[in-house]
């Protein structure tokens, strides 16, 4: 058990720490082969083992996909607001009737707009 919290903790910490996911897979490699010998010496019924060699590696590239859609979800969701004052701003400018004519020339441009 403590290897699959290893491996979660070393799936969390390359996400945060933004490595790329590669270098990852021989982190679970790894500690699945330590789960494997050091429950293999403890006796454990091979079900058991199987589950631990399976969740460490599975638990860290999982964890590490998920906290790393998270963070990029959150920070896109922070650009959502700029981008769609940008994208107002620019459609307003080509929209917009020109300041300088008539009010009744206005009237019409306004009314075509809509038609």
């Amino acid at each position: 058990m403590i290897f699959i919290i290893l491996a979660g903790a070393a799936g969390v910490s390359c996400a945060f720490l933004r490595y790329p996911f590669f270098p990852l897979l021989p982190v679970g490699v790894l500690l699945a082969v330590g789960a494997a010998l050091t429950e293999t010496a403890h006796g454990t019924h091979p079900g058991v083992i199987v589950a631990e060699v399976f969740g460490a590696i599975a638990v860290s590239q999982f964890l590490f996909a998920a906290v790393s859609l998270s963070k990029h979800l959150i920070h896109s969701s922070r650009l959502i607001p700029q981008a769609r004052e940008a994208i107002g701003r620019q459609l307003r400018a080509e929209l917009e009737a020109p300041r300088g004519l008539p009010s009744e020339l206005a009237a019409l441009v306004i009314q075509l707009g809509h038609a």
